[in-house]
């Protein structure tokens, strides 16, 4: 018997050992199931596999031979290390040495991190780090599953049919020929007997994937990484202007720039870094890392011009700090459900515990994250409109302004998404590794050809015809925001050239809102796919049905949810509520001035009564509270039909 075989041999017959002892002593007469005979193999197998395996081999006339070879009469672990890292030595060489010294440190890991069942990958990590020039390689089993109860041991994804796994670490002089004759026809034995019929192997180099591939360099990933690396160095040049004396200003007091080098806020930090730098120097500060990291603890830019607004009640204005944690919140939400229901693009490791999962009301706090969506966009809305308003109403629609409007709103998130698509092509193939890295170049295939439409901010709705087609189609936010924010001029002229007809201006925005609503009902009506934008539906097929699998649908999401006039009511809802708040702080700061002189010409409009509603009346504003918090709940519990029954 070849070594390779004698390897696989010896691990079967411990599995099938394990199982026998475990039976035996539960006193059971059934088949025990694959978590038995893979933890009865564990617990026994790992007592005493040197010893075993050293005698088995040992006994072998090939271990004979070779002994006397060596040393004449010595014992196999007494043997001579022969170095076994040539690529011209033979894979059945290479086996013989590392069963000879199998009591070794690097060659009893070429056991210790092999699968040793069905559906385990074995240690990925470990079979490059701590074995003698060790290569892993997935086999993957596919098939027809016909037993009458679930095999716990698949895996499923998007990219993966419903199959079992076993990870191997052989020598790297062995290759795939060599597995497929030694070891091939023992795993469909093995799958046989767990009543997978028609079984095929498949088998996948995952390293050489990774070093031939992955980590190969090409002109893309070579322009990708020096354009990386540039910019690296730009934030590390003026991270080093900031923190010396480069590029200070001559002129500048240094007495008075000692007492303000005291800080005692960051906003103070902000204006005395950049007085004291010469002009030139103050490009290469903008761009350092710490100064970037000091703003993020500033108020957000369109808060700050408001708060130095003349116009507006400034003891209220602060009260729009809540939309920061409004925002934080939401995004932070979005992502953990998101990234939860994204691992259908990945490796589902037990397949049925999402068919669980969706008949459970505990997993509507994912399912529903979608929701948040709205939020999201109603502030967007919200914060772009008060920064808007804030301009001169006689400067706000000259083409000047409205060209560096469309400009600004267009280019503004460009050297951001621009980082993260270099980053993701460029940056991460040669950051990640493992059995199944391969299936990230499928996620990111679209982009060697779609990567313009990222930077442009259409990958939301091109190319149209599906989810998997799109290049990082879940950026789509992004874009869809961006396109939503250039209608917002035109909003706000009509809003202006209705003034100051109040009722016109309710009548119209009334009726357009009305609008957007019909708008979206007509695309749901129109694509008809359901009522949520990923819907989990039931594999019907004969082994879909006894393993609980379950399939995510994107059609909603790709061909109505990324479009921007789906989300134009809840846009249009943040201008609208800016509008009305900005009517309010602007009427409550002329009343402030002109209250005490002249009582008579205080101005009370509908808004300033709704707001002094709430502020003024903690009953009232806590009643809202809890029926706003009763609707959202009652939103969540109305879609478990939707997310527990998507097929009907």
């Amino acid at each position: 018997m070849r070594p390779l075989q004698t390897i696989v041999c010896l691990l079967i017959a411990s599995h099938l050992t394990s199982a026998v002892k475990a039976a035996k002593k539960a006193k059971r007469t059934a088949m025990p199931t694959w978590e038995e005979i893979g933890q009865a193999a564990l617990d026994t197998f790992f007592e005493d596999v040197p010893q075993r395996l050293a005698k088995e081999f040992r006994s072998s006339h090939e271990a004979e031979r070779l002994a006397q070879i060596n040393s004449g009469d010595a014992r196999p672990s007494e043997l001579a290390v022969v170095d076994i890292s040539s690529d011209e030595l033979s894979c059945d060489f290479v086996v013989n040495q590392l069963l000879l010294h199998i009591t070794q440190f690097k060659s009893i890991f070429y056991f210790l991190v092999n699968g040793w069942y069905l559906g385990q990958l074995g240690d990925y990590a470990s079979c490059r780090t701590f074995t003698n020039n060790g290569q892993y390689v997935l086999a993957t089993i596919k098939g027809d599953y016909t037993a009458d109860y679930s095999f716990t041991r698949g895996s499923y994804g998007k990219y993966i049919p419903f199959s079992t796994q076993m990870g191997l670490c052989i020598p790297k002089q062995c290759s795939i020929d060599n597995v497929k004759a030694n070891i091939e026809p023992l795993l469909l034995r093995y799958a046989q007997e767990a009543h997978w019929e028609n079984p095929t192997v498949e088998y996948s180099a995952s390293w050489q994937y990774v070093h031939n591939e992955s980590r190969a360099f090409d002109t893309v990933k070579a322009v990708g990484l020096g354009v990386f690396g540039v910019c690296l160095l730009i934030v590390a040049i003026g991270s080093c202007v900031e923190l010396s004396t480069i590029g200070d200003n001559p002129e500048f007091d240094k007495e008075v720039l000692k007492e303000l080098n005291r800080f005692k806020s960051t906003d103070q930090y902000e204006a005395v870094i950049m007085q004291q730098k010469l002009p030139w120097a103050r490009y290469f500060v903008a761009l350092s890392a710490v100064r970037n990291i000091n703003k993020m603890n500033l108020k957000p830019y369109q808060m700050r011009r408001t708060l130095q607004s003349k116009n507006l009640d400034r003891s209220l204005v602060p009260h729009l700090a809540v939309f920061n944690g409004i925002k934080a919140i939401a995004c932070f939400y979005v992502l953990f459900a998101s990234s939860f229901l994204f691992t259908w693009y990945a490796y589902l490791a037990d397949p049925s515990q999402v068919a669980n999962f969706k008949q459970s009301y505990s997993f509507l706090f994912i399912y529903c994250v979608y929701f948040a969506v709205s939020v999201l966009i109603l502030t967007a809305g919200f914060l772009q409109t008060f920064n808007f308003l804030e301009q001169d109403a006689h400067e706000m629609f000259k083409p000047l302004n409205l060209l560096k409007f469309y400009a600004w709103r267009l280019f503004k998130f460009m050297p951001l998404l621009a980082m993260v698509l270099c980053f993701s092509l460029c940056v991460i193939p040669f950051l990640g590794s493992g059995p199944i890295w391969s299936l990230y170049a499928q996620v990111m295939a679209p982009c060697s050809t779609y990567w313009w439409t990222v930077l442009l901010q259409i990958n939301n709705v091109y190319p149209r015809e599906s989810f998997d087609e799109k290049c990082m189609p879940w950026a789509w936010f992004i874009p869809a925001l961006t396109q939503l924010s250039f209608l917002l001029p035109i909003f706000v002229a009509i809003y202006q050239a209705c003034l100051p007809r109040r009722t016109l201006i309710r009548v119209f925005f009334g009726v357009f809102l009305f609008i957007c609503c019909a708008i979206a009902g007509g695309l749901t009506y129109y694509f008809d796919e359901g009522a949520m934008p990923v819907s989990i539906v039931n594999d019907n097929s004969a082994s879909g049905v006894t393993n609980q699998l379950t399939t995510l649908k994107f059609d909603f999401y790709n061909d109505v949810f990324m479009l921007s006039p789906f989300h134009l009511g809840a846009y249009f809802a943040g201008f609208c509520l800016a509008i009305i708040y900005r009517r309010y702080l602007l009427e409550s700061e002329l009343n402030k001035s002109v209250g005490v002189a002249n009582p008579n010409s205080v101005q009370i409009s509908r808004s300033t009564r709704f707001f002094a509603l709430l502020i003024e009346n903690a009953k009232v504003r806590y009643t809202t509270y809890v029926v706003g918090t009763i609707l959202m709940l009652a939103t969540s519990f109305w879609v478990y039909p939707f997310m527990a029954n998507a097929e009907t």
